[in-house]
């Protein structure tokens, strides 16, 4: 009987985290590196991309236009994105991104994207 209720609670607590993770992520749209690069394409004025990896990976090749604001330091600058235009936000696994694009909807983005899989799945020109 008691394997029962270990096996209940933990089913629990997995539910309870799905849960937590959905509502943490609400509002924020994904966004693959095809799809990313076709919106860059015709629509680009119209976004701001947020490369949130270190200066020294930036540097090391990043999508054309994208800001570097690394990740910690992205706190101190979430203000000086514009709430007018979509912010897509890129890091090297999608990781990152993900928790900038949290950051963005709690200061009150609401055209917020994760570019999932980051700059490893990225197949665009890169600007070194």
């Amino acid at each position: 009987m008691q394997s029962w209720i270990w096996v209940v609670g933990l089913l629990a607590a997995v539910v309870a985290y799905y849960v937590w993770q959905k509502r943490s992520n609400a509002g924020i749209q994904h966004i693959d590196a095809a799809s990313l690069h076709e919106k860059i394409k015709k629509t680009s004025n119209q976004m701001v991309i947020v490369d949130v990896r270190e200066p020294v990976e930036f540097a090391g090749g990043h999508i054309h236009k994208a800001k570097n604001i690394p990740l910690g330091q992205l706190p101190k600058h979430i203000h000086e994105l514009p709430t007018g235009k979509e912010l897509v936000f890129v890091c090297r696994s999608g990781s990152r991104s993900l928790r900038a694009s949290r950051l963005a909807m709690k200061h009150g983005h609401t055209a917020v994207y994760n570019m999932a899989g980051g700059m490893s799945r990225w197949a665009g020109p890169v600007k070194r």
